[in-house]
């Protein structure tokens, strides 16, 4: 098995990377970037407050207080809610599909 990554390893490995790109880049506690991290993984859908929570191993009121975290270091409309959940907006997908790409230029360079 030596020097072969598994899928699971690999995604974990995305997820670290991406993970560190949001805390560099928004300025937040890695908690925040996780459930960013999950957000963007969802691409735009809804996930309901319960749904976050378990992806994210973490209270309801822990979501919401990092919702609120990160709505204040992103664009002010960059995630959204509703009765079906959380999304992250086409503005909030960009500025975190923005963030990685510099991230991943700053670390080519």
């Amino acid at each position: 098995m030596g020097g072969i990554i598994t899928r699971q390893a690999s995604e974990a490995i995305t997820l670290a990377a991406r993970s560190a790109a949001f805390v560099h880049w928004f300025g937040v506690e890695r908690r925040c970037a996780e459930l960013l991290c999950v957000l963007v993984s969802a691409n735009g859908s809804p996930l309901t407050l319960p749904q976050l929570a378990v992806l994210c191993s973490a209270t309801d009121a822990s979501i919401r207080l990092r919702v609120h975290l990160l709505r204040k270091a992103m664009e002010a409309e960059a995630i959204d809610r509703d009765e079906t959940g959380y999304w992250l907006t086409d503005v909030g997908l960009a500025e975190a599909r923005n963030a990685m790409a510099e991230m991943a230029r700053s670390l080519a360079a």
